[in-house]
């Protein structure tokens, strides 16, 4: 009987499917993407189950609907009966490992997984179990996943390192059975804060400025009073932030390149791309 494949799985956060080389992007460099892109299977057309970040991770942790899951927002903690891929591969003799972002709350860190390389972010996560305060001015006091941007370090870049060293180590020496590593990353989650040797690839004249909208709809023109984007920016700030933006996908396509290298030496015939 074939050995089952291994099964490697990258998440990121807050990457739009646009801004990558191999999606026909004019200037965002993902070197890896690409080459994953050139040798799998891409899609044009895939909607996630919840623009909310908590409820569409479980739905893709659970394979199942958020309807079905039963979380709604960005509070809920996953109950005892909340099954993911982990509880049916252990089942089917595979070895289950988290490196990373996760974003579930709780205090159940593995979710049926063997066990976590490392966590996700402390203050990320909720364990109250109560849905966000949600107002109009929610998010008004600060704007900086817009207007905290510009070359430097972060913690978020520092997560995304760990996550990958811990699961590089793995993949050194997976053990015998086969296994799912699932790698989760912050980048290119806002504030647009870029290592700035990534921040150098970039020229901010090379931005296109965005149309400005006439009509919004209102829910678009709520969000936009919440997280205090109804104030304009600069010329400026629109380019730093998005020679920015782009700068922490190539962050990420290289901790992805790093994860494939390590992944090509495992000690098994096929280990399928995220």
């Amino acid at each position: 009987m074939d050995r089952p494949p291994n099964i490697l799985v990258v998440l990121s956060d807050e990457h739009t499917a646009a801004a990558a080389g191999w999606a026909g992007h004019p200037y965002v460099k993902t070197p890896h993407l690409d080459r994953l892109a050139s040798h799998g299977v891409s899609y044009d057309r895939a909607y996630t189950n919840s623009p909310m970040c908590v409820p569409s991770r479980l739905s893709l942790l659970a394979g199942q609907y958020v309807h079905q899951t039963g979380a709604w927002d960005n509070g809920v903690i996953p109950d005892a009966s909340y099954r993911t891929w982990a509880h049916h591969l252990r089942e089917a003799g595979y070895t289950s490992v988290i490196a990373g972002r996760t974003h579930f709350n709780g205090p159940d860190r593995l979710l049926g997984f063997d066990r976590r390389l490392t966590d996700d972010l402390d203050f990320w996560l909720d364990h109250s179990g109560r849905p966000p305060r949600r107002t109009a001015d929610w998010r008004r006091p600060s704007n900086s996943h817009v207007t905290e941007q510009g070359p430097g370090h972060h913690v978020h870049t520092a997560h995304d390192v760990a996550a990958t060293d811990a699961a590089v180590e793995f993949l050194r020496d997976p053990g015998e059975d086969p296994f799912l590593l699932y790698v989760g990353y912050m980048h290119p989650h806002f504030p647009l804060v870029a290592p700035p040797e990534f921040r150098a690839l970039y020229d901010p004249a090379d931005v296109e400025l965005p149309a400005t909208a006439a009509d919004e709809h209102p829910v678009i023109s709520l969000l936009r009073h919440g997280f205090r984007n109804d104030e304009p920016l600069t010329e400026e700030q629109i380019r730093e932030a998005t020679v920015c933006y782009w700068a922490l996908i190539s962050h990420l396509d290289h901790q992805i390149g790093r994860l494939l290298s390590a992944a090509s030496g495992t000690n098994s015939a096929s280990t399928s791309p995220p």
